[in-house]
């Protein structure tokens, strides 16, 4: 069977060019929300949230400041431009 990584000096040659970029590899672990605790833990968090007043204060603060109104969101930094060998 054929690898589909390509040539590990490709991905070594990539991430060189990632890292020429200033950029450099992170590994984040995130909360599996396929799984069926998440969303009952989802739904306890929220009725907490919705219990107390300055939670609500705070919420209803968040849902204004992120109601873009059909304006894409800011960006914290420029998006990176495509390479040579990765456009299309």
């Amino acid at each position: 069977m054929r690898s589909t990584h390509g040539h590990p000096q490709q991905g070594r040659a990539y991430r060189d060019r990632l890292k020429a970029r200033g950029l450099r590899p992170v590994l984040l672990w995130v909360p599996d929300t396929r799984r069926p605790e998440f969303a009952e833990a989802v739904k306890q968090q929220l009725a907490l949230v919705e219990a107390d007043a300055d939670d609500r204060e705070t919420l209803a603060f968040i849902e204004t400041a992120t109601d873009w109104a059909g304006r894409p969101p800011p960006t914290a930094a420029p998006p990176i431009a495509p390479t040579k060998s990765r456009q299309a």
